[in-house]
């Protein structure tokens, strides 16, 4: 089945997450959005149109790399498996799932962003390998609202804290690790809409740095709630010392 131009402008556009509306509208302009052109096209070029999106200068040297291998192994068109995606230069796990979404129509696993592992991680929905959650389900999710308008998989279902067994809970310690976790419980019809509802939520409610809890309308079902907790995936670093003069 070849997507071509559907496909490709999906994948240009979640490789760009950031300022990405104006990049490809600038892409599109220049009839960037096809792995041919993308090919023949200079890396100058090509990061002039998507400055300033982060890191643009490695992106631009990804996509360049991405059209070239697109045009040589699948005609021109995007890769339509996750196996086949991660070995795309600059392309991860998130970015494979979320591709595989929006170009191909196709859910086979979460998209896990730093808001996704953040939240799930504060909420205790999951849990580094080996250890338990710190709550569980007790009934099948469903989704309200949140603050913001956002909403989440909590509805009428009860979370009750999980004291089976004398595992420690442990966070995850990466968006891989928390994929992992959500996908053993979640149900696959709410695999899509968790990304849309944890990343907004947490950029604008459950953010890294003083998390506003006070208006949070789910603070009571969370165990991290006003405890002003950092973010899973940061890590803590030791300060040197200053040398005295």
């Amino acid at each position: 089945m070849r997507l071509c131009y559907s496909s490709l402008a999906s994948y240009w556009y979640v490789m760009m997450p950031s300022e990405s509306a104006e990049a490809n509208q600038r892409l599109l302009e220049n009839g960037l959005l096809s792995a041919d052109t993308m090919d023949k096209a200079d890396e100058a070029t090509i990061k002039s149109l998507i400055y300033p999106v982060g890191f643009y200068t490695r992106k631009a040297q990804h996509l360049k790399q991405v059209a070239k291998i697109c045009v040589s192994k699948y005609d021109g068109d995007i890769p339509s498996t996750v196996d086949e995606l991660i070995l795309l230069p600059g392309v991860g796990p998130k970015i494979a799932h979320l591709v595989m979404i929006m170009a191909w129509n196709k859910v086979e696993g979460i998209c896990v962003d730093t808001h996704v592992h953040r939240v799930s991680n504060r909420l205790g929905w999951v849990s580094r390998p080996g250890t338990k959650q710190m709550f569980v389900l007790r009934q099948r999710p469903s989704i309200v609202t949140l603050s913001g308008g956002c909403t989440s998989v909590f509805g009428r279902s009860k979370l009750i804290s999980n004291t089976m067994g004398n595992v420690r809970t442990q966070a995850t310690r990466s968006p891989e690790e928390t994929r992992v976790s959500l996908q053993q419980w979640l149900p696959k019809e709410e695999w899509v809409s968790i990304n849309l509802l944890l990343v907004g939520f947490g950029q604008t409610i459950c953010t890294p740095l003083r998390p506003r809890c006070a208006k949070c309308t789910i603070s009571k079902f969370c165990p991290s709630a006003f405890k002003e907790i950092s973010s899973p995936a940061s890590t803590s670093k030791t300060r040197r010392p200053k040398k005295e003069l």
